[in-house]
C-alpha cells in the first residue's frame, strides 16, 4: 500500500540526484564534526574538572555526545568559560543547520531538475559544510588553548592526536 499517494514521482536525473544528495551527506558530516568537536569542548572545558574520575569523566563525554547541536548551544552558552564570539558564530550557523536536516532533502528534490536552482541549494550545502568544517577546527583550537594552559605540552597533544588518528584509519 502506498502510504504518501499524494507525493508526485517525477523522473529525476540520476546525475543531479548523486550531486545532492553526495553535498547533503557532506554538509550533515561537517556538521556532526562539529558537533562532536563542540562535545568534547564542553566535557573538556566546561564540565569535567581536573580530578574527576576517568569513568565518570567518560560518562559526562557520552552525555554530551547525545546532545543536539541546540542543547549543545545552550549548554556552551551558560557557561563563562567560553568565548562569546565561539558562541554567536554556533548561533549563526545553526538555522542552516536545522535547514539541512529537516528541510534539506525536500527543497533538493524540488529542484532536482531544475538546474539553476538545484546550483543555488547544492551552494548553500557547501557553504554550510565550509563553515561547520570552520567552526571545527576553531573549536579544536580553542580546545588545544585549553588544554596547553592546563600544563598540556603541544608535544602531548600532537602524539594523542597521531595516536587517535591511527585507531581511526584501523577501524
Amino acid at each position: 500500500m502506498d502510504y504518501l499517494p499524494h507525493i508526485d514521482r517525477p523522473h529525476f536525473d540520476p546525475a543531479a540526484t548523486e550531486r545532492l544528495l553526495l553535498q547533503m551527506g557532506y554538509a550533515l558530516a561537517m556538521v556532526q564534526d562539529l558537533e562532536l568537536a563542540l562535545a568534547t569542548y564542553l566535557s573538556v572545558v566546561v564540565d569535567i574538572e581536573p580530578g574527576t574520575a576517568v569513568d565518570i569523566a567518560v560518562r559526562t563525554f557520552e552525555n554530551n555526545e547525545k546532545k543536539t547541536l541546540g542543547r549543545l548551544l545552550n549548554d556552551l552558552r551558560k557557561s563563562d568559560k567560553v568565548p562569546e564570539d565561539l558562541v554567536s558564530k554556533i548561533e549563526a550557523l545553526r538555522p542552516e543547520r536545522n535547514w539541512l536536516a529537516h528541510r534539506g532533502n525536500h527543497a533538493g528534490r524540488e529542484v532536482l531538475n531544475k538546474p539553476m536552482q538545484l546550483a543555488e541549494v547544492l551552494a548553500r550545502m557547501l557553504s554550510l559544510a565550509d563553515n561547520a568544517l570552520k567552526l571545527a577546527k576553531t573549536v579544536s583550537a580553542e580546545l588545544d588553548r585549553f588544554q596547553i594552559q592546563q600544563g598540556v605540552s603541544r608535544d602531548e597533544l600532537d602524539r594523542l592526536t597521531c595516536e587517535i588518528a591511527a585507531k581511526w584509519e584501523n577501524t
